[in-house]
């Protein structure tokens, strides 16, 4: 599981609050914005917003070696022929 420090999770948290301010203010203060652009401002704003949510707070961790083969994968290896 990934562990976040105290700097990345304020900066989150910092990011977040203007992000959202940034909405809030679009929606609430800016009357003579077309619906449709105030929309198209609010997916700017979120998606990135979000991402950051998601990516911080996900469990999944690669594995470094996630690639390599094991040893023994029990497939079938053909029969050695001496010429």
């Amino acid at each position: 599981m990934r562990t976040l420090h105290a700097n990345e999770i304020l900066l989150i948290i910092l990011l977040e609050l203007v992000s959202f301010s940034a909405i809030g203010n679009l929606w609430l203060r800016r009357k003579k914005v077309a619906r449709l652009a105030k929309c198209l401002w609010t997916v700017v704003l979120i998606v990135p917003a979000l991402g950051l949510l998601l990516y911080g707070f996900s469990a999944i961790t690669q594995d470094p070696h996630g690639d390599d083969p094991p040893d023994n994968t029990g497939s079938w290896a053909p029969p050695e022929v001496d010429i």
